[in-house]
């Protein structure tokens, strides 16, 4: 029997965290029990309130409805936890932002990776701005992946902007000579006029300063959990955390636990990685906002050939 590929990546992160709990004798069941519920109403609260706080910035950058990229982003991140990458939480979003006009839905995908580039690179500048402050050799693994996101994300979009209205001869190169990227010339050649569009300086000021109050509120829990009420170092803590969930494994399932090792005793770990993880879950409650056939299908076509459908 052909065991289901979806099915294993979600419960890897389950996995690893009851790997990481026999390892240092942690038990879960006495970690959820023991969790005031005080702290446990604040990690469900303070999540949804930084999905809030950075649906103004998608609001602002597709110019939808409040309702429907609030709802576009809880259930993007949920699927993300299965889907690493641009093809899940990415195109989860693009798909709720075309519900009601099936025709826009490369755009909608090109700016919703426009979206994701605010996220990473905020999450990544904020560490390594923080990180000379609480240095440790141990989160060095983490200033690389950083400091590599920042580089592929902003040269990627530097690129875009310089070259957003020709195709220059690699481009020509690739699209005659390869057939995938026969069929991802018009997405792409779309995808760089729609972002192109976007890359002004005054936006992009405001849109990186949505982007870190947001994730600020959601590192509000951290404060209870780290060995100092320090605000500055639980947004350090919870950035250390989400640079190891920019490494494209379910969760950054194993490389979350180790980021969370570094300032965090092993029973709280376990805590912020279960209650992160079940606030996220929430989106799925917006699953029926999709068909999910749907949503495989332009999953599948990203697959076969790096493109999605045109409507």
């Amino acid at each position: 029997m052909r065991f289901n590929k979806t099915v294993l990546t979600a419960i890897i992160p389950i996995v690893v965290i009851i790997v990481y709990s026999l390892l240092f004798h942690v038990n879960p069941i006495d970690v959820i029990t023991s969790t005031s519920p005080f702290l446990i109403v604040l990690f469900f609260l303070t999540y949804v309130a930084s999905v809030g706080i950075i649906s103004v910035r998608d609001m602002l950058i597709t110019r939808l409805s409040y309702s429907t990229v609030f709802k576009a982003r809880l259930l993007g991140n949920a699927v993300g936890l299965i889907i690493p990458g641009l093809a899940g939480p990415d195109l989860t979003r693009s798909v709720v932002y075309s519900l009601n006009d099936r025709g826009k839905l490369v755009e909608y995908f090109s700016l919703a990776i426009y979206e994701a580039f605010y996220d990473v690179v905020t999450i990544s500048l904020m560490f390594i701005l923080l990180f000379p402050l609480f240095f440790s050799p141990l989160a060095i693994p983490f200033l690389l992946v950083t400091l590599a996101n920042i580089a592929g994300w902003g040269g990627g979009f530097a690129y875009v902007y310089i070259f957003s209205e020709k195709t220059n001869r690699l481009e020509s190169f690739i699209f005659s000579n390869f057939r995938q990227a026969k069929n991802l010339a018009y997405y792409y050649s779309l995808a760089k006029r729609v972002i192109k569009n976007k890359l002004t300086p005054k936006e992009m000021f405001i849109y990186y300063i949505i982007s870190g109050t947001g994730y600020v509120v959601q590192s509000i829990p951290i404060l209870f959990l780290i060995h100092e009420f320090n605000l500055i170092l639980a947004v350090y803590v919870f950035m250390l955390y989400l640079s190891a969930e920019l490494i494209p494994i379910p969760a950054g399932a194993g490389f979350a636990e180790y980021s969370l090792s570094i300032f965090l005793t092993p029973a709280n770990v376990v805590r912020v990685r279960i209650f992160t993880l079940l606030s996220v879950l929430i989106g799925f409650i917006y699953i029926n906002e999709i068909k999910l056939e749907e949503l495989k299908k332009e999953f599948k076509n990203l697959k076969v050939d790096g493109s999605v459908s045109k409507g």
